[in-house]
């Protein structure tokens, strides 16, 4: 949560959160979960995320 990721790097939830709004803008994606996908997608993950997408797109959200 952006809760957790403000504790471990000692920021504030709204720095979080405008971090992952210019990160979200540069990858073209609206959501951290279409974040993930686009990660995979573009091999910059360490393990096989297949599982999480296959579970993104039955959900009915586009994958870019």
């Amino acid at each position: 949560s952006n809760q957790e990721i403000a504790e471990r790097l000692v920021i504030s939830e709204r720095t979080v959160r405008a971090h992952l709004t210019n990160v979200y803008n540069k990858l073209g994606v609206s959501s951290r979960g279409a974040a993930i996908a686009y990660a995979a997608q573009h091999g910059l993950l360490d393990f096989d995320f297949s599982i999480v997408l296959g579970m993104y797109k039955k959900s009915g959200c586009e994958i870019a």
